[in-house]
């Protein structure tokens, strides 16, 4: 009787989680679910399979990739949740009193908000203690979740060359305005369907590129690449170019010796059982050599090869 019982209890328990995955909307973002079934969701979510090609490529192993995912995509769970703090910065969505620049100039200021305080974190590891990496990465993860929508919420890909390369130098650069023709897709949380609001002439309900079949915007192709396959593509080509920018302006403030001293000192675990506790955890940076731009070793003489 006792496992008959258990049985139901599991049954139940997996059925709720099923209620709650299948009931999570999927219009804030590209999709922070993982495959599932019957709305459970199992494996990588598309956020997550975009931050992690991209801090892969950057030599970034798994642990960190792990901790900035769960930032990425705790946003849309957040939101979910606790629906009054739905911010459309986090997304790149345009709400109905904004216009198409006015809602890319929050969102890009929100991004390099993020990126300064992670930059913040990391400066200061050793007045405010090196816990406080894991709040570096949050930042980076919220940062990243708002760049990455940009490319599903928007039609970047409908745009010339000339104007993607405008686009792309705005988003992480608030001072810099976007090309006039760069639509974002129309969201309204007090609409009574927030994705589709009334009026709206490019509503994130029609012209989403969050998965793939989304909508039918997602599925045209371009150079026969789908307008989703073109949008995650260019989402990890810009995750990277964040953590590059991010590095690189470290360099600018701290020098590149203390640069490559403060990269190491926080994403890299030389020697595992000598580290505190939260370095053993946390610090799982490789070595990427395109970071390592001076020749040094752990006592900061000039002594190791580098690029």
């Amino acid at each position: 009787m006792f496992f008959f019982k258990l049985k139901v209890l599991i049954v139940v328990f997996f059925a709720f989680l099923g209620l709650v995955a299948f009931s999570f909307p999927s219009a804030y973002a590209f999709d922070s679910r993982g495959p599932g079934i019957l709305g459970i969701s199992f494996g990588e979510s598309i956020h997550e399979e975009i931050t992690q090609e991209a801090l892969e490529k950057l030599g970034i192993k798994h642990g960190a990739i792990e901790l900035i995912e769960d930032a990425n995509t705790d946003i849309d769970f957040d939101e979910f949740l606790h629906k009054e703090t739905y911010a459309p910065q986090h997304h790149f969505d345009r709400g109905p009193d904004k216009t198409n620049e006015q809602a890319f100039m929050d969102g890009s200021k929100y991004v390099n908000e993020q990126m300064e305080e992670a930059m913040k974190y990391l400066k200061n590891r050793e007045e405010v203690g090196r816990s406080q990496i894991g709040e570096a990465y949050e930042a980076m993860g919220q940062g990243l979740h708002a760049l990455q929508d940009f490319f599903s919420h928007s039609n970047y890909g409908d745009l010339s060359d000339g104007d993607k390369e405008k686009a792309l130098a705005a988003l992480l650069d608030p001072k810099k305005t976007p090309p006039a023709n760069l639509k974002l897709t129309g969201y309204d949380p007090k609409a009574d369907d927030p994705s589709n609001p009334p009026g709206d002439g490019y509503p994130h309900e029609k012209y989403n590129k969050d998965k793939p079949g989304s909508t039918k915007d997602s599925e045209e192709k371009i150079n026969g690449n789908t307008k989703f396959d073109l949008a995650r593509e260019a989402a990890v080509e810009a995750t990277k170019e964040f953590v590059e920018k991010m590095k690189e302006k470290l360099k600018k403030e701290v020098g590149e010796i203390e640069d490559n001293k403060l990269w190491r000192d926080c994403f890299l675990c030389r020697n595992e059982g000598s580290d505190p506790p939260i370095y053993q955890n946390v610090m799982v940076f490789a070595t990427p050599e395109r970071f390592l731009s001076s020749d040094l070793n752990d006592d900061g003489d000039t002594s190791i090869s580098a690029s």
